[in-house]
Parts: C-alpha cells; structure tokens; sequence
C-alpha cells in the first residue's frame, strides 16, 4: 500500500513542476526560423532505430 501511495505521489507531483517554455537552439536567424520555421535534423521517425544509430 505504501509503494502505491509513493506512486500515485510522484505522478502527480509532475504537473506541479510543468515547464512554461522550452527553448531550442538554432544557427538560422529569427527572421529565417519565423519566415521558415525550424529545419528538420532528420526524417526517420522509427525511435528504436534512431537510438541505435
């Protein structure tokens, strides 16, 4: 019961310390990223495959 309580306990302390803002850093310039929008750095979308290398 306790281990349930720790649980239930952690995942609702991950809302509390939400992050307003990510940044993410860009050699291109404001006016190429708001004209452009962010390049992508690949297209494979197979997670497994791309941890792998």
């Amino acid at each position: 019961m306790k281990k349930l309580m720790l649980l239930t306990l952690i995942i609702a302390s991950f809302d509390i310390y939400a992050i307003d803002f990510v940044y993410r850093v860009d050699p291109n310039p404001p006016d190429v990223i708001f004209r452009d929008g962010f390049s992508l750095l690949g297209y494979n979308r197979d997670l497994q495959q791309w941890i792998s290398g």
